[in-house]
């Protein structure tokens, strides 16, 4: 730091309100502190003119010619004024101008003001301004403002501290001059210039954040969001995000993230967005680390994530069997669907197609048949509900009737069960004996016919028939396979006799003795378990 002095006039008396050099009116022009130097000078003795000595011519010393006085700056405000500008005199190349504003005549004893401005004249900070001004015997100091910091003698001192660049302060001097004559009052500067460097310290400071989305279905994808920030003062470099996702999240089938920022500047943020996909249900916990240099780092805290899914069960009921009769019979399955999952399902559908060789009837619960499949739309099926529909269908023949369903929602695998039901037909049988001819005389025949007729709605099997005689009536011949032991006769059995089918057979019988004559005949299937018997009475004569 370097103090620079500014002194106007001959040792430093010269920028005044009156200089040693005056105008005609006694007041200091512009060019005095000039005039005044040179004055000075030119008055000094001849260091080689004596005139004690006889080898020395005096020197004639003369005096200049007075300079014809310069009238004194006048303001605006009609105030005379002075002015110098330091350290060459031009304002364009100097550092601090220095200018003085006082009243042309004062009267003795009355107050008075005057006003010293000083003004920075560079783009740079002035240091330690420093203000003087030597005041004569002839001036009685009142105030000032600023106040004066030091007054030693006639020296009155303020210390104006720094000043920025351009800026102006203005000092106000108050007094009064208690006799005729004149104030010439001088004034200084002084200050420090100073060349500084700046070098910026910075700290750069890593964040990491991270979000994710806090439950979805096992089919929904999983948004996590990495938010680095730099917080310090001064970039980062070399940033590195980085993850290793917890068993059963993957992005892009890897279980790695990571991404990287050549620079992160101060106070800038990056997002890092990825969509990560569950494997499996469950909680997971997402966390995160970041790198820079020069050896930064940070820890994520973990947020949670649920992954939920519904899970869809279906049960089938159908009748194990239903007898048909005379009419075709209604056969009514049972759909019931659960959602033992966590979490709802979506858009669920039950569907049935109606069993092959079967007619659809009716569905409860708005069940629509379209395109031989009854579907039922339930929407939304809570965790742990249950939904019950059914529907009604008609066989077209006796058999197995062969029921599947099918549930299925959004994001839930789909469920099949099955049912089954035997339709069944009722064995009827009728037997029917009848003599042709009643009566008959002995020595002649009669026939027997006999008649099986299934009149039920299933068939029978294993039919067996058997004729006993009496004892009036003698065996002569039979229809179809059969066996005679004694007086009976056994036909061979039928194997099946269809619903509404019938069978006969006949036998020939000789009326050999006259009475009222019985013939019995006994019939037995697979299905009935017992037999049934019928008898049919014949008049033999003579």
């Amino acid at each position: 730091m370097r103090a620079k002095w500014i002194v106007f006039g001959a040792a430093m008396l010269a920028a005044s309100f009156f200089a040693g050099c005056q105008s005609q009116d006694g007041r200091a022009t512009g060019n005095d502190v000039d005039r005044v130097a040179v004055d000075v000078q030119a008055r000094q003795p001849d260091p080689w003119w004596d005139p004690t000595r006889p080898d020395r011519r005096a020197r004639e010393v003369r005096e200049p010619a007075p300079a014809e006085p310069a009238p004194t700056p006048v303001a605006s405000d009609g105030r005379g004024s002075v002015s110098a500008a330091y350290p060459t005199g031009d304002p364009r190349t100097s550092a601090i101008l220095i200018e003085k504003f006082f009243p042309l005549t004062v009267n003795a004893g009355a107050p008075f003001e005057y006003e010293i401005r000083v003004t920075n004249l560079t783009s740079l900070s002035l240091d330690n301004v420093q203000v003087w001004d030597n005041v004569p015997n002839n001036f009685r100091l009142e105030s000032s403002e600023p106040k004066v910091d030091s007054a030693s003698g006639n020296n009155l001192m303020w210390l104006l501290g720094s000043m920025g660049p351009r800026e102006i302060k203005t000092i106000k001097v108050r007094g009064s001059a208690p006799a005729e004559g004149s104030v010439t009052a001088c004034a200084k500067v002084a200050y420090d210039t100073s060349l500084c460097h700046e070098i910026s310290v910075v700290q750069p400071a890593l964040a990491l954040s991270v979000d994710v989305t806090p439950e979805v279905t096992i089919c929904q994808p999983i948004t996590i969001k990495y938010t680095v920030c730099n917080k310090g003062t001064g970039p980062a470099t070399k940033v590195v995000v980085s993850k290793t996702l917890p068993e059963g999240l993957t992005v892009n089938g890897s279980r790695e993230v990571r991404f990287t920022v050549d620079r992160l500047a101060a106070g800038e943020c990056r997002d890092f967005t990825v969509q990560a996909q569950a494997g499996k249900t469950g909680k997971f916990s997402v966390d995160g680390a970041a790198t820079a240099e020069p050896g930064l780092t940070s820890q994520a805290s973990a947020r949670e994530t649920v992954v939920r899914q519904p899970v869809l069960t279906i049960a089938m009921e159908c009748p194990g069997r239903v007898m048909a009769g005379q009419s075709v019979p209604e056969v009514p399955i049972t759909l019931t669907v659960e959602n033992t999952g966590d979490t709802v399902s979506a858009n669920t559908v039950i569907e049935a197609p109606v069993p092959a060789g079967t007619n659809f009837i009716r569905a409860s619960d708005n069940g629509v048949n379209a395109g031989g499949t009854v579907r039922w739309q339930i929407g939304s099926l809570a965790a742990g509900a249950k939904r019950t529909v059914s529907f009604s269908v008609q066989p077209g023949d006796r058999g197995v009737v062969n029921a599947t369903g099918r549930v299925v929602g959004e994001c839930a695998n789909a469920a099949t069960a099955q049912c089954s039901t035997q339709v069944l037909g009722i064995p009827a049988v009728l037997l029917e004996v009848i003599d042709v001819e009643d009566p008959v005389r002995v020595g002649t025949t009669v026939v027997y016919r006999i008649t099986v007729t299934n009149q039920g709605s299933a068939r029978d099997t294993n039919i067996r028939v058997k004729a006993t005689l009496e004892d009036e009536g003698q065996y002569v011949s039979a229809s179809g396979q059969h066996t005679v032991s004694g007086q009976t006769i056994t036909f061979a059995p039928v194997p099946v006799l269809n619903a509404k089918e019938q069978v006969t057979f006949e036998v020939v019988v000789r009326a050999v003795k006259a009475g009222d004559v019985r013939f019995a005949v006994e019939l037995n299937t697979d299905e009935l378990g017992r037999p049934v018997q019928e008898t049919e009475a014949t008049n033999f004569y003579e």
